[in-house]
């Protein structure tokens, strides 16, 4: 049976996360589901776990990395940092195979031929396949207050309580996991941990201030960025 090692998003569903991962299989089932319905939904097309496994197998990195993880030590954070990169070396070290290089971009050349151009603008993102299980999932909580409006998020009406303390106590339940591990995972302790929340704060109030500015944009049609951080002159876009 032939390998998989590229596929076009319409044709993945929710079933084939395995195959292409969470992300992936969520964009082709809401193509399938909502193109018919006249929702526009741009095509794309993914590369498969089996396209990561040919890697491997083409570059002999399988047995490598089982002899690098024969003395990992999942409960030491160090020990994971250090077999970590190792691993990463070895793939980065690898040879793409170009058979496979070949079937990227004529799935590729086939996308920008359906949108006219010769070559089209495309988004390159990740997609694990164990990302977001039944068992684990890594979406970030905040992005739901960071999206809800497109002004200041302290600006009333603020979320429910429901919903905020949903979301806080979730997190919360995740960091006390991630810090004594309860045989689960790997603990990182409380060092990390705190690190960890003062890094999203940080980071959801730069999300929020990026979304503010590109929503001022987007209403006013122009780059005014002087109006948008408080300076009387407006700077046009030919000042720029």
């Amino acid at each position: 049976m032939e390998k998989k090692l590229v596929i076009w998003l319409k044709e993945v569903t929710m079933n084939d996360v395995p195959l292409v991962g969470g992300k992936n299989a969520s964009l082709g089932e809401m193509m399938n589901a909502l193109s018919s319905k006249g929702v526009n939904v741009p095509n794309g097309f993914t590369t498969t776990s089996e396209a990561y496994w040919y890697f491997l197998d083409y570059n002999n990195l399988r047995e490598k990395i089982k002899e690098v993880l024969k003395d990992l030590d999942v409960n030491d954070v160090e020990n994971l940092q250090r077999h970590g990169l190792k691993v990463r070396n070895l793939i980065r070290s690898g040879e793409f195979p170009p058979d496979l290089k070949e079937k990227i971009l004529e799935y590729y050349h086939e996308l920008s031929k359906e949108y006219g151009q010769d070559y089209v603008d495309v988004a390159i993102r990740s997609s694990a396949t164990a990302k977001d299980t039944e068992v684990a999932s890594f979406a970030g909580h905040n992005t739901i207050f960071n999206t809800r409006r497109k002004t200041w998020f302290w600006v009333k009406p603020w979320p429910s309580p429901t919903l905020f303390w949903a979301t806080v106590g979730t997190s919360f339940i995740g960091t006390v996991i991630a810090v004594y591990g309860f045989d689960l995972i790997t603990p990182v302790g409380w060092k990390w941990g705190i690190f960890i929340w003062g890094y999203a704060m940080v980071w959801f109030l730069f999300n929020d201030t990026v979304k503010v500015f590109f929503f001022h944009i987007y209403r006013n049609r122009r780059f005014a960025f002087g109006r948008f951080i408080g300076f009387k002159k407006k700077i046009k876009s030919n000042e720029i």
